[in-house]
Parts: structure tokens; sequence; C-alpha cells
């Protein structure tokens, strides 16, 4: 199959998508745009909650209702909730990303593999052939957030990668871990990175990499700090849960090693 083929399907199976999943399940859950809502009222809780499932999952504190989940996709949403209020819904941002993110792939798998063919084929194996199918789609705030950190992620990789630009990564990778601070653990592989295969330059391109990185925690830390007094509170201890078998594993401890077994 040519690279021209495989695209003509990719787009189609983007169309295909768009207007299967995006009739009966984007105007669902649109969180992050109800926190951007929020924000541009000059508030860090929601003003309303989602009309199908209320303030399920959101985490209530001296009689407001925030969002556990990270901040920046909703900063994200800001200036498109600006012009179309609440009736933006995050599937078109999310069908966006996911365009860019096979950009990136194929940018990222032609300069590794230096085959352009080989290159498209992968990245469009990354996108239809993996869980992300579902999760471009179905653009809940959960999912959608998937894909805002895979932007971010890839983005980051791409200024290391593709173009050396430490500034760049390490903002978009700040970007990321305020999407989903799990991505934080993945902030070794940079400098490791940079040691191997740039070691004459490694002190000046890691530190440039960690100073949006450092600013970003700053700011995750007042974020917290300002919606629950307590810097390392992301909300997850008051979330409202109707789902008995999480409520108990939340109730174990949310870092316990019981939950291994």
């Amino acid at each position: 199959m040519t690279p021209k083929k495989i695209i003509f399907i990719y787009i189609l199976a983007c169309g295909l998508g768009f207007l299967i999943f995006g009739i009966t399940l984007v105007n669902r859950e649109q969180q992050f745009v109800l926190l951007a809502h929020s924000f541009i009222q000059g508030k860090l809780y929601f003003l309303q909650g989602p009309i199908t499932s209320g303030w399920a999952d959101t985490s209530q504190f001296n009689g407001h209702h925030y969002w556990p989940l990270g901040v920046f996709p909703a900063v994200l949403l800001t200036p498109f909730v600006i012009f179309f209020k609440t009736s933006f819904l995050q599937h078109y941002l999310s069908l966006g990303l996911t365009l860019l993110n096979f950009y990136l792939l194929f940018q990222i798998a032609k300069k590794l593999i230096l085959k352009e063919e080989t290159a498209i084929v992968l990245a469009f194996a990354y996108i239809f052939s993996t869980a992300y199918l579902m999760v471009a789609f179905a653009s809940f705030s959960w999912y959608f957030a998937h894909v805002v950190a895979t932007s971010c992620l890839l983005l980051s990789l791409y200024f290391t990668l593709v173009r050396v630009k430490p500034i760049l990564a390490g903002l978009f990778f700040t970007f990321g871990f305020l999407t989903r601070i799990s991505l934080l653990f993945g902030v070794i592989f940079f400098p490791l990175y940079y040691y191997f295969f740039h070691r004459s330059t490694f002190v000046k391109l890691s530190r440039r990499f960690l100073i949006p990185i450092i600013c970003g925690l700053l700011l995750f830390f007042i974020y917290n700090y300002m919606r629950f007094g307590n810097a390392f509170e992301t909300g997850y201890k008051y979330q409202q849960l109707n789902i008995p078998k999480l409520v108990a594993n939340r109730n174990i401890g949310m870092w316990s090693i019981r939950h291994f077994p």
C-alpha cells in the first residue's frame, strides 16, 4: 500500500469517526469546557455541573466542586470558550490534536528510521491500531486529557529527537504533566538522552529543559493550594465516586502497596 493510500484511509477514518462518535458521544462529559468557563469568570471551581453526570467525579471542598484532573486542558480550551461559550465541544480540539499527533509521530519515526513510507505506516498504526483510537474520538474529559497529554509528550519528543530545542521540549513536557501528573515520571528520559547523544552540551541542554518544568511545578503547587489549602492535594481525596470498587480502593490509600496483589 502506497503512502498516499494510507493518508487517504486515515483522512476517511477521521471523517467517519467524527460523524459516528461525534453525534452520539461528544456532547457529554465536557468538564474541561465548563472549567475553562469558570476560569473566564475568575473562579477555580465549577459554576455548573455537566448535564449528564452532575457533580459525579468532582471534588467537593468548602461548598464548591473542583476538578481533580490536570489544569492544562482547561487552559488550552479557554480561548475557544471565550468565543463559543460552553457550546464548544472538546471533540473539535481532540480531532485537531489527533491530526497533529499523526504528523509528529511521522516526523519522529522518519528521523529515527530514515524511511518515509515506514514512518507513515508506524504513525498510522499508533493512531488506528491502539487504544488511542477510542480515546481520540470519544472525547469525554478523561479521554480528552489523554489526547492532550499525548500531544504534549510528542511535541516534547519532537523538540528533542528531531529539532533540539530544550526550552520548548521542557515547556511542552510541563504542559503534559499539568494534564496528567503521572507523566512527570518520564522526565528522566530527556537528561539521559542529552547525556548520551549531546554529551558536550549536556549541562546546558538539561538546564534549559528543566527551567520550564520547575516553573510548572511551582504553578502546580500554587493551583492546589489555592483550591484546597494544601499544595500537594489535587482533589482526588475529596472526589465524589459512585462506583463501590473505586471507593474501596481509595479507602485503602492512594499509594498503598496493598493495591499490587
